[in-house]
C-alpha cells in the first residue's frame, strides 16, 4: 500500500491535525473523492451549506471529519479550502452525541486510514494558498 501514513508521536496529543489547512480544493473534485472514500457531507450550517465530510469506521466506533470553508448543496466548482482532519467517538453513553478523541485514542490504522483520504483531497487541489481565508466562505 503506497498511502501516506502520519507521523504518531508528532500528533499524540493533538485534536485536530492542521497540516493541510489552507489547501485549495475545486469543491466538486472534493465531493467526488471524499464520496469515493466513503465520506458524506455533514455540519449543515443553513439547510444548503455544510462544513463537514464524515466518515465511520465499522467497527471501531470511531467517526473522522474532514472540515472545510464551506460549501453548498447540490455542490458545483467553487474553490473552498482544507480546515483539518478530527476524530470523534460515536455511539458511546450518549448515542448521537459524538466525544472529541485526541490522536492517541484513536487507533493507528484508522488515523493512517483517514489521513491518507486528507492527502489525498488535498491533492486534488492546487496545494496552498496563502489569502484562503480571504477568498473562503467562513475560513
Amino acid at each position: 500500500m503506497d498511502r501516506p501514513r502520519p507521523a504518531l508521536l508528532e500528533w499524540d496529543g493533538r485534536l485536530t491535525l492542521k497540516d493541510r489547512v489552507g489547501w485549495k480544493v475545486d469543491a466538486m473534485a472534493l465531493f467526488w473523492t471524499l464520496d469515493r472514500l466513503g465520506y458524506r457531507r455533514g455540519g449543515f450550517v443553513e439547510a444548503d451549506i455544510f462544513k463537514l465530510y464524515n466518515k465511520v469506521f465499522p467497527g471501531t466506533g470511531i467517526l473522522a471529519s474532514i472540515g472545510i470553508t464551506g460549501s453548498c448543496v447540490p455542490a458545483s466548482s467553487e474553490p473552498v479550502a482544507l480546515k483539518g482532519l478530527r476524530f470523534f467517538g460515536v455511539g458511546g453513553a450518549e448515542p448521537g452525541k459524538p466525544t472529541a478523541l485526541v490522536m492517541r485514542d484513536v487507533p493507528p490504522v484508522v488515523l493512517a486510514e483517514a489521513f491518507a483520504d486528507y492527502v489525498a483531497a488535498a491533492g486534488k487541489g492546487s496545494g496552498f494558498d496563502l489569502g484562503w481565508k480571504q477568498w473562503s466562505a467562513g475560513g
